[in-house]
């Protein structure tokens, strides 16, 4: 009996089956064949129970991924309502800002056009005060029965000369003597007590 062998790889397991054609080992042969067919079924038993434990995976990461799409488009809606919340804020900001300023300047004007008003009356004052003293004074008795005239002092207690000569005061000038004034006529309402 003539032996030929014949080698064959099986792609499923590695497993090399040799053949040999014509005699008794045909009968070994085949029983390898069935050995090599029933670990080839439990392989592919394996594999459909990975692949099944695979698509469940699968399923599992898609239900994740879905969900954290969801939870991203959720956290962009925030953000743009947060953005627009933001920028709804800082327009708020900036009105109250022009609305203080706007505010701010009214009341500054008033208080100009006050200030300008009293500046104004206090002048036309002066003015008036000094076009009395410049008028000739009428022979009044004074306080303690002498005519100003004859003591040679005015109202402001300046000289009767140096009033007619007197340019108008300015601002500054006049609140000085108004102090020293008043100063003076302090004085002279002690002295009136006593």
């Amino acid at each position: 009996m003539v032996f030929t062998r014949r080698v064959t790889s099986l792609n499923f397991s590695n497993f090399i089956v040799l053949q040999v054609t014509g005699g008794p080992a045909q009968h070994r042969i085949s029983a390898g064949r069935r050995l090599a067919v029933r670990e080839h079924k439990a392989e592919i038993v394996a594999l459909q129970q990975a692949l099944k434990e695979q698509r469940l995976k699968a399923e599992s990461l898609s239900d994740t991924l879905n969900d954290l799409e969801k939870k991203h488009a959720m956290l962009e809606m925030n953000a743009r309502g947060l953005q627009q919340k933001l920028e709804t804020e800082r327009e708020l900001k900036q009105r109250l800002m022009e609305e203080y300023e706007d505010t701010l300047s009214a009341v500054y004007s008033h208080e100009k056009v006050k200030m300008e008003g009293t500046i104004s009356q206090q002048t036309k004052l002066i003015d008036f005060l000094q076009a009395k003293m410049d008028q000739p004074a009428k022979k009044k008795k004074g306080i303690f029965g002498r005519r100003r005239e004859e003591v040679g002092v005015t109202a402001n207690g300046a000289t009767a000369a140096a009033c007619q000569s007197a340019v108008p005061l300015q601002y500054t000038d006049m609140k000085s003597a108004l102090e020293k004034e008043r100063v003076r006529c302090s004085e002279l309402e002690e002295a009136c007590r006593r």
